[in-house]
């Protein structure tokens, strides 16, 4: 069974307050925000005094003391402040008067992915509560162009954290070319409230004329292979997990949430039966690895374990990738494992889902509650806070604000992809992506094999097997080798690299085994770490386990 999300998401031919029904702010806001909330923690939308509330374009207009329709114009004593575009975070496009060009940007903005556009307002002394509608208006670059209203109550300044006291807008994927540019334009509803004021000769405009949204051309992809694990350890233990439609859905709509991709797939696998303790993740870890290989996958596919262990599984560890890598390279495909506990609310499965897959592509934790591990220390944002707003373009629902909710690679709760990482990631995706252009698989498979060994924090057994791949950028370990043996007794020694793993303390040893070695033939195998010489005594090779005597 694939998931597959639709590079162009929506099918709404206009533009809309939603991509497919309209937002309203009362189905969510995220923790933190200043909005009320009823029993339900359900927040209350913005309405007016008078509870007209906010309204769309194609509402009736007023009507003038004359008794002739109101004929709209430019809006008085209100100033738009700014505007961000938001695909998962929010990316300031117009502020303090002007249009942000790229350099003034936080993060990536991605043509054929949805967006939320949101325009902060200001109003002058006096303001006269009332009605007040904006346009967004966009330009196409075959000369054509679409526009959307909102109409809301504006009673004072705006409050970004409720979504009905900001001007929004939801655009569907397909309006959303490299070349589109945006403007928006402000006008008064009905002909009371705004006399005394000076007249604007125009209606004042946002920036001053169109402009680029900014949106990269390139396409961002994540292909993802969901296997349900089963641990048998001879009775008594759960099946393996159910991945119905709903859960596979829920899982890849968490992931392409929060990661800047404008295509994703998500496919469930048969499952396996896991038959050894899972006191550690190692052993499941190389045997994914196994699995991905004897697949056939393309070196761009992400592969994913999901087990609920009967032992209880490795102690305080939801997860765990078999490698924090470098730029990705076909030759480290090996590296795109991992593995999570299933859990009985599919949301905190796919919050470890979400992390994980984090880890493989290259992000380590990040510090919040100070039980992560290895954390990186470049982190710009005290206390693990996301820092701008964020925005689910997928539950189009959920606000999630810059000072409370946590970046995903934390171990807090109220999670959520910060522009930092948002960044991060993008160098991954990108280069994958190209690989997989040409109807997912053009890239080279690597020349050469690995001698892969897993090591947990607990002293535990290493797990060690055999991949295809090359070692790329790491860097050698000057004091370690590996010292194998062949069939005809034929002694090699190589280097070797230590890398982390995605949870604490775990790390990987990596050699590349000498081009004539027949690893089928292998006939011992020791890691040697200065004076202290550690034998190898099994090493998984596709189907088999080769158990190795000690090298002499």
């Amino acid at each position: 069974m694939a998931v597959m999300r639709p590079r162009f998401l929506l099918t709404a031919a206009i533009l809309a307050c939603a991509p497919d029904e309209s937002i309203d702010a009362a189905e969510g806001v995220a923790d933190g925000t200043t909005a009320s909330a009823d029993s339900s923690g359900a927040t209350a939308a913005a309405t007016d005094p008078d509870g007209e509330g906010s309204t769309d374009g194609g509402s009736a207009d007023a009507s003038s003391s004359t008794g002739e329709p109101f004929v709209p114009v430019a809006a008085r004593g209100i100033t738009i402040t700014g505007v961000e575009a938001n695909q998962g975070v929010g990316v300031p496009i117009f502020r303090d008067g002007a249009w942000v060009d790229g350099s003034g940007r936080n993060a990536e903005l991605f043509a054929n992915r949805s967006m939320l556009v949101r325009a902060a307002w200001a109003v002058d002394p006096g303001f006269t509560p009332r009605l007040i509608e904006a346009r967004l208006e966009l330009f196409f670059d075959d000369g054509t162009s679409e526009f959307a209203t909102k109409r809301l109550w504006v009673d004072g300044d705006s409050n970004l954290s409720v979504l009905d006291d900001t001007f929004w807008f939801g655009i569907p994927a397909e309006l959303l070319g490299p070349l589109t540019q945006f403007q928006i334009t402000v006008w008064e509803t009905g002909p009371d409230g705004y006399e005394s004021l000076p007249e604007v000769a125009e209606p004042l405009a946002f920036p001053e004329t169109p402009a680029f949204i900014g949106l990269e051309a390139t396409d961002m992809r994540l292909r993802v292979v969901l296997v349900p694990v089963r641990h048998d350890l001879g009775g008594g233990c759960p099946a393996a997990p159910e991945l119905d439609e709903a859960a596979a859905t829920a899982l890849s709509d968490a992931l392409f949430a929060q990661n800047p991709v404008n295509d994703i797939e998500v496919t469930v696998r048969a499952p396996i039966t896991w038959t050894d303790d899972l006191g550690s993740f190692n052993g499941l870890l190389g045997e994914l690895a196994g699995l991905r290989e004897s697949d056939g996958a393309d070196p761009g596919v992400y592969y994913y374990g999901l087990v609920q262990p009967c032992d209880g599984g490795p102690d305080g560890v939801g997860g765990q990738a078999i490698d924090i890598p470098g730029p990705p390279s076909p030759g480290n495909a090996w590296s795109r494992v991992a593995v999570g506990r299933f859990y009985g609310s599919i949301g905190a499965t796919a919050d470890t889902f979400v992390h994980e897959i984090g880890h493989t592509q290259g992000r380590r934790h990040v510090a919040c509650n100070g039980d992560e591990g290895g954390t990186t220390p470049l982190y710009p944002y005290q206390g693990g806070v996301i820092g701008v707003w964020g925005f689910d373009v997928v539950a189009w629902n959920q606000l999630y604000k810059p000072d409370v909710a946590k970046d995903y690679m934390t171990y807090c709760g109220n999670t959520w992809v910060s522009d930092w990482g948002w960044r991060q990631v993008v160098p991954y995706i990108r280069e994958i992506t190209t690989w997989d252009a040409a109807d997912w698989g053009g890239a080279e498979e690597p020349a050469g094999s690995l001698l892969v060994g897993l090591h947990d924090a607990e002293g535990g057994d290493p797990y060690w097997f055999v991949t295809p791949g090359t070692v790329g950028s790491r860097a050698p370990s000057f004091a370690e080798r590996i010292e194998l043996v062949d069939g005809d007794g034929i002694a090699y020694a190589v280097d070797v690299t230590i890398g982390k793993m995605g949870e604490d303390g775990s790390y990987n040893v990596v050699a590349p085994l000498p081009a004539g070695l027949d690893v089928a033939r292998l006939q011992a195998a020791t890691r040697v770490t200065g004076e202290h010489r550690q034998p190898i005594d099994a090493v998984a090779t596709g189907p088999v386990t080769l158990t190795l005597g000690t090298a002499p």
